[in-house]
């Protein structure tokens, strides 16, 4: 038995927005009383009338949602956070839709928020997220037929602050958040790219590593420093031997990737015109 009388339906969209709030600041513990303050919050927003304290109660013995750790309460596990903070978003009306969407675009790798609101609702994500990304996207790079040396510079500027290779492995590096952001979507985009075009890339992509910053890699390679080969995105020229071969290669960096968001981009196309 339940402390709340809520029906199943109604608990879940309080619980969905409880999530929801927990995600948005970012917390995955919290006391007693910020529960019961986010329950209030999720109270107001989802109009629905119940006993925050018989709520929390739910939580932890209900529906096992939160366990007590020390002083803290926690989730039982990340997963049941993320899969409720994706169903409220799905569930929500477009504005409120839209503005969440936009404001957790920069976690979308790292978790599986994302992917989850995929799962529920593919072609939003498709329509409201990754066409109108690979529309300005290809905007930006200036791309109209082929593609070119020129348009995959422009690529490459975009996304990238610098890139370098040590011992035949291409490193990504941003250090400006602007192009961080951008960079995740695409990541995620290329990762779930057989959800999209339905076509497998086995080893597409797997040899190379994105992430670590410059200067750290120089501390770990202090002997080997000459075999790293570092192209700032601003001064990059397209006559250049290394960066002709990564334009040419498998990887994330490579021109290949552009390949495949155009057709990302007219498989959902196609999608809209039937």
């Amino acid at each position: 038995l339940r402390a709340t009388d809520l029906d199943i339906q109604d608990f879940s969209k309080v619980l969905s927005c409880f999530c929801m709030l927990t995600y948005d600041k970012r917390i995955f513990n919290f006391s007693e009383t910020r529960a019961l303050d986010l329950i209030a919050s999720s109270k107001t927003i989802t109009h629905k009338e119940f006993e925050p304290t018989s709520f929390l109660k739910d939580l932890k013995q209900s529906v096992c949602m939160l366990i007590e750790d020390g002083l803290f309460l926690t989730f039982v596990h990340r997963s049941f956070q993320e899969y409720f903070t994706a169903l409220f978003i799905i569930n929500s009306n477009d504005k409120v839709k839209k503005k969440l969407t936009e404001k957790f675009k920069p976690y979308i790798q790292l978790d599986s928020v994302f992917d989850l609101m995929y799962e529920m609702d593919p072609e939003y994500i498709e329509f409201e997220v990754v066409l109108p990304y690979i529309d300005k996207l290809l905007k930006d790079i200036q791309i109209k037929k082929k593609i070119g040396v020129t348009h995959y510079r422009r690529f490459i500027k975009v996304l990238w602050d610098e890139f370098y290779v040590l011992n035949e492995t291409v490193y990504g590096s941003n250090y400006k958040t602007k192009n961080r952001n951008k960079n995740n979507i695409l990541t995620w985009i290329i990762k779930n790219i057989q959800k999209f075009i339905n076509e497998e890339y086995s080893q597409l992509f797997f040899d190379v590593t994105y992430g670590p910053e410059l200067t750290s890699l120089l501390n770990q390679n202090k002997e080997s420093s000459e075999k790293i080969h570092l192209f700032k995105t601003k001064e990059v020229k397209i006559t250049n031997t290394k960066f002709l071969e990564i334009m040419n290669s498998e990887g994330l960096l490579s021109k290949k990737t552009i390949l495949l968001l155009i057709r990302v981009k007219e498989k959902i196309e196609s999608k809209k015109n039937i």
